[in-house]
């Protein structure tokens, strides 16, 4: 009966998710689409819940009749026990860098696979918020082992300069190969640049503002709010700069343009708003970075005929910061909840809430799902995904281990150096034509042998033994 209603509500997810995102968005279509979202949430927390107690029923029972209990890991040595790696999370990673080489070496010419054009979201459009995400999910991670090991929080945060630097530095570096190394005209904007900027301010406060907690009888804060009450302060700041870019964009008074304005320009309206692509955030680049440095060949050209437009604006940066905050959120919830189910509810809890500040943020507010501007309606859409994938493959590999993660899981242990290196093998055997017309058969062909040679790639590195990390 369970599998047969999910089957219902999946149905009903599918026909409104064809509606959701358009301008003549209906209040009722909407409500329905999130109540079968958190329908379906509900009931996947029932099931995982009925077959974790089927588990625990079955090791109790092999416990009565297996003489003595074995000793606990933590008395059998005085260091502290090796966290067990979290496999979901690399499986996770691995498969948004899969489909980040797929999207980027032309995902089989199909449009919508590809980025959309401005508001909307397709398949491309989710791995660059996956990755934030999950560099969030690791932050809180690498700072308790960190402070376990008694490195200074100063230590810490110099660890983080460096590594938000070498990300920038990298970001250069690729935009080169676009720009021929031109200092006059090279692209600051970027994908990396993005991860810089907000790895240095997640990971920055985070390294001030963690707070290590009592474990057991002496823990002064109830185990289900640890991993809320521990965050409040960076709560609190995140939260302040997210809506220093929600005031940033519908008030900022551009030359021109109406305030407010999020549209694509160009002929777009009849071209009454022409040069006023991206509003605030193209305003904001044109004025910091300058026309020559920004990237000019964004699907906004393409289908609007709009001006210059960067589609890693520098005023996203703010919303994302948020996106990776939402990921330190997942992450201390790996810290402070030791069991599955109360790891799978609190993130389907947050997505819940994700979900619903997305129907109320386009719905109400009419703020679009939009990754140029990276709005805050994108930004808590992608995140809530993050949460609901994350449960369903930390279900799958690290509960139930019904699945290794294979073969997303090599790839997603050298995220770094296979990003570096699809955008420098732009060369046979990785990219190759048969015809100047391809099929989209034979478009998706190439594009399958590409990010085929790199998942053998990466599965040779992790057979070498070889992870390369900044």
């Amino acid at each position: 009966v369970l599998i047969q209603n999910n089957i219902i509500i999946i149905c009903i997810v599918y026909f409104c998710c064809v509606h959701i995102f358009y301008p003549s968005l209906h209040f009722l279509t909407a409500l329905v689409f999130w109540v079968a979202v958190l329908l379906v949430l509900f009931s996947i927390v029932k099931t995982s819940k009925y077959y974790i107690l089927k588990r625990k029923e079955k090791a109790e029972e092999e416990g009565e009749g297996g003489g003595e209990e074995p000793a606990p890991v933590e008395e059998e040595s005085p260091s502290p026990p090796r966290r067990k790696r979290v496999k979901s999370l690399d499986a996770f990673r691995g498969i948004a860098i899969t489909i980040m080489i797929f999207v980027n070496f032309g995902a089989g010419q199909y449009q919508f696979l590809d980025h959309a054009a401005w508001n909307g979201l397709n398949l491309a459009d989710l791995v660059f918020p996956w990755f934030l995400w999950i560099m969030g999910v690791t932050i809180p991670i690498v700072m308790s082992s960190n402070l376990r090991k008694n490195v200074s929080r100063h230590q810490i945060f110099l660890q983080i300069i460096k590594r938000s630097a070498i990300l920038f530095v990298f970001n250069l570096m690729l935009n080169t190969f676009t720009y021929n190394g031109n200092l006059a005209t090279i692209r600051i904007n970027g994908v990396l640049q993005r991860f810089a900027t907000t790895y240095l301010v997640v990971a920055g406060f985070a390294a001030y503002f963690t707070f290590q907690s009592d474990s057991g009888e002496n823990s002064l804060l109830p185990s289900f709010v640890k991993d809320i009450t521990l965050l409040l302060p960076q709560w609190f700041i995140h939260s302040t700069i997210l809506c220093l870019h929600g005031w940033v964009t519908f008030h900022l008074q551009m030359p021109g343009c109406p305030r407010g304005y999020t549209g694509p320009g160009g002929y777009q309206d009849d071209a009454r708003y022409y040069n006023c692509t991206g509003g605030a955030a193209n305003y904001i680049d044109l004025l910091l970075v300058g026309p020559k440095r920004m990237w000019d060949r964004g699907p906004a050209r393409e289908v609007y005929h709009a001006v210059s437009y960067d589609p890693e604006p520098l005023l996203g940066t703010l919303s994302s910061i948020y996106q990776v905050f939402l990921g330190t959120v997942a992450g201390n919830v790996l810290l402070h909840h030791k069991d599955t189910e109360s790891r799978i509810k609190r993130w389907l809890l947050y997505a819940s809430l994700c979900f619903l500040l997305t129907f109320y943020l386009v719905g109400v507010a009419n703020i679009p799902v939009n990754k140029q501007l990276w709005s805050s309606s994108f930004m808590f859409l992608t995140s809530g995904i993050s949460f609901v994938l994350l449960s369903i493959l930390y279900i799958a590999i690290d509960h139930f281990n019904v699945w290794d993660g294979s073969p997303f899981f090599y790839a997603g242990m050298n995220p770094t150096l296979l990003y570096v290196g699809h955008n420098i093998a732009v060369m046979f055997p990785f990219i190759w034509h048969i015809s100047p017309n391809n099929t989209h058969f034979q478009s998706m062909g190439q594009n399958l042998w590409t990010v085929l040679l790199w998942i053998l790639i990466a599965k040779w590195l992790h057979y070498k033994r070889y992870f390369y990390s900044v």
